[in-house]
This record gives C-alpha cells, structure tokens and sequence, in this order.
C-alpha cells in the first residue's frame, strides 16, 4: 500500500506561479497536505538542494527534515547554509521546529577530506547527526545506472548494509529536535 506522486515539469509551473501569488505563499504546501496526514504514515517530500520558494513550502510542510550531506567541505559549507535558513523560518514562522537529521554520505575513510568533514560535522551538528554514515560505494552507482535499488542489484554489498542500517534508525522515534 504504497502512494507515489511523482516529480514532473509541472513543479516548475507551480514555483512560478507560487511567486504570484498572494498571502501565505510559502504555506501553500502546507495547507495541501494537512487534511491529507492522517490518510498516510509518512509523507515524504524529496526536493533539490536550493532554497527556492517550492523548497521552503516543502520545508515549512515537514514534521522531520533528513539532511543528506557529502563528507565534503562544500557540502559541510551548505549545511550550514541550511541551518542558517532554517533559523530564519522559525524566527519567521510559529510553530515552525520539526525534528532535523543530519545523514552523512558518501564517505571514503581512505580519503583525509572525508576524515575532516566528518569530524566538522560531529563537532558542529552532532546533536542532529545519525549514527549511521553512508559510505562511498560503487555498487550504489551501479545499482542507479541499472535503475535498481540496491538490495535488487546487490543485496550484500556494503551500500546495501548502509541504506538498511539508515532506513532502521530513521524509522525509530526522533531524538533530536531543531
């Protein structure tokens, strides 16, 4: 009993036309998918890395955010972008304060970069971080490029031992909270 709506050209139409329109614009989403909650367990909203009008609605709309982030500095960099943005919603918004996970991905433990980044992000957002970290494996590209998830393509690999691991502990009550 799965429910997908899936991503098209259209959502481009809707950021335009949410630039236009009047009142609470970045509540639009929002206000659609509230009398919807109690039909699903979970509503889940994957969005572009940008913080477009869509993306905050999208944002102001979630109970829970799941920050996927690279072991990089760039990646670590916009984190804190994010944060920065995510402070001036709850200044702005009531109410506004869902829960925020921080994932680290595609970490390489034979590179120092990814060492650094993953210490940064310990040391600065490990209040939001799961215990789980994503590591860089060829199998996960491999699966993509063949339009598999990874427990189709290999279902023993160590990518598929990650994303498992990751779906557990996403899945258990949040701990953290913004």
């Amino acid at each position: 009993m799965l429910s997908l709506v899936p991503s098209s050209l259209s959502v481009s139409a809707a950021e335009s036309r949410l630039q236009f329109e009047k009142g609470s614009r970045e509540e639009r989403l929002k206000q659609i998918l509230d009398p919807l909650r109690n039909q699903f367990d979970l509503i889940l909203i994957d969005t572009n890395p940008s913080a477009s009008l869509l993306n905050i609605n999208a944002l102001l709309a979630a109970d829970e955010l799941c920050l996927v982030t690279e072991t990089d500095y760039l990646s670590v960099s916009g984190l804190k972008q994010m944060f920065t943005i995510l402070k001036d919603l709850q200044d702005e918004f009531d109410g506004f304060a869902p829960n925020v996970r921080v994932i680290p991905n595609l970490f390489d433990v034979r590179e120092a970069a990814c060492q650094a980044s993953l210490g940064a992000l310990r040391q600065n957002y490990g209040a939001y971080l799961t215990n789980t970290v994503v590591r860089k494996n060829a199998d996960m590209r491999e699966a993509q490029n063949h339009a598999q998830a990874i427990w189709m393509w290999k279902k023993r690999s160590p990518a598929a031992e990650d994303i498992d691991a990751l779906t557990k502990e996403l899945l258990l009550e949040p701990e953290a909270s913004a």
